[in-house]
């Protein structure tokens, strides 16, 4: 011991390093059991405040190892398609036919005339893994006009929906951990209140999830179809002349009106100026 002394006296960078070694493991000693006091009088003193703490720390931690799981992608297919085929109807039936053999339906679909010939529209959802079959499929049943593709990722998204459900899940069990420690009836009620939040949370939540998985799962294609645009149309002689005897006797019918509403006018006026003119013979 006397020659740690000595040894102190004669080096004193090392004195002070052991000085500073010796506080420093006092307060780390007296601040750990410090707060292990208080922690525990914190807990015997308001049970509900620290199940609540405990209860988000846990969500938190839960949200943590989610993300390093989740691994694999989710991203959104969708197409458009433009396309010019010769009979529109057919078309629409082969790609209805194609898609519910792939386990998809359609989603709306809506047949129109314009200009004397055929358009349309037809949207399907398909299974993703059967995306670029069914597109490959469509292409082939006319001329392609457009084409569009669209990924829209979602993974961030979806991690975050599930990292807060689970967050709200955990919530809800200390809740209603909670809920049997009550003891007066002004915390029963301020618990459930809290209970009713947080589950309307979890439902909203699992919506939105059940929304993702589904978009993700079914893919969109919407294709636009018309027919060829005929170069002339087609004359009907029978229709056009009905329509041309129907209208020489209609302008003749006119004719008839127009004659029939003026003669009397005219004969009155003849009248008059017959008797203009024997007037002024007359004054002569």
């Amino acid at each position: 011991m006397r020659k740690l002394i000595e040894t102190l006296k004669k080096n004193k960078l090392t004195t002070a390093m052991g000085i500073v070694i010796v506080v420093l493991l006092a307060y780390m000693f007296l601040g750990t059991g410090a707060s292990m006091s208080y922690e525990g009088a914190y807990k015997e003193s308001s049970p509900m405040a620290y199940g609540m703490e405990m209860a988000v720390t846990s969500g938190e931690t839960s949200r943590v190892m989610d993300q390093n799981v989740e691994d694999d992608r989710m991203v959104i297919l969708s197409s458009s398609l433009g396309l010019e085929v010769s009979d529109i109807e057919d078309s629409f039936d082969d790609v209805t036919d194609a898609v519910l053999e792939r386990g998809g339906y359609v989603s709306s679909s809506n047949i129109y005339k314009r200009n004397g010939y055929k358009s349309g529209y037809i949207t399907v959802r398909v299974p993703k893994d059967e995306f670029y079959d069914v597109m490959s499929i469509v292409e082939d049943l006319g001329e392609l006009e457009s084409k569009t593709i669209r990924g829209d990722d979602v993974t961030e998204q979806f991690i975050d929906l599930e990292a807060r459900l689970g967050n709200y899940k955990a919530t809800e069990e200390r809740y209603l951990e909670l809920l049997d420690m009550a003891a007066t009836v002004e915390e029963i009620v301020m618990i459930e209140d809290k209970l009713m939040d947080v589950r309307y949370q979890i439902e909203y939540l699992e919506g939105r999830i059940q929304y993702l998985e589904n978009r993700v799962e079914m893919s969109t294609i919407s294709i636009n179809m018309n027919e060829p645009e005929p170069l002339s149309p087609d004359l009907d002689w029978h229709e056009t002349f009905s329509d041309a005897v129907h209208g020489f006797f209609g302008m003749l019918q006119n004719i008839i009106v127009f004659v029939a509403t003026w003669i009397p006018v005219a004969v009155l006026l003849a009248i008059g100026w017959i008797f203009y003119k024997k007037r002024k013979k007359v004054k002569k």
